[in-house]
């Protein structure tokens, strides 16, 4: 009598595969979000104070998820933040994969970067490019999404 070797080598890699599904190992199974940033860019002209922008979570993975708070930041185009909050959110959810939630939200222009002056606003920002960065932490490892800030 024959014994295939195939079939210990399989069994082995399938038990393996459903370890490493079980305990979460695979990337893709591990709970987690995707945040898109719209419009990108998000732009501003002389007097705008404020946009609308929609920020679109897409859920990723199966389990559970802590989400604790949101930081953002706003840098110049020599990455030196010139803005920066952090907003708690503290909710818990379980995650099912596929599933995208639009929250609308208002970008206000922060002080250092309103000018009453169009002359000094244009040469101060005009054609300046900044980055808007959002990073969420909670039980996942930190999810960070970035939105180009154009003054025209």
């Amino acid at each position: 009598m024959k014994t295939s070797w195939r079939f210990p080598a399989t069994k082995l890699l399938l038990i393996t595969a459903v370890s490493l599904f079980l305990t979460g190992c695979f990337g893709i199974l591990t709970p987690s979000l995707k945040i898109r940033i719209e419009p990108d860019p998000i732009k501003f002209q002389f007097g705008d104070e404020k946009q609308d922008v929609t920020l679109k979570f897409t859920t990723a993975g199966l389990g559970s998820l802590t989400v604790d708070e949101a930081k953002l930041e706003l840098q110049d185009p020599d990455s030196k933040v010139v803005w920066a909050t952090s907003v708690p959110i503290e909710q818990s959810s379980v995650i099912v994969p596929g599933i995208t939630i639009a929250e609308a939200v208002t970008i206000d222009l922060p002080a250092e970067l309103t000018y009453l002056d169009e002359q000094l606003y244009n040469a101060e920002l005009k054609g300046k490019t900044y980055t808007l960065i959002i990073t969420i932490t909670g039980s996942m490892d930190p999810i960070v999404s970035e939105a180009k800030v154009n003054f025209e």
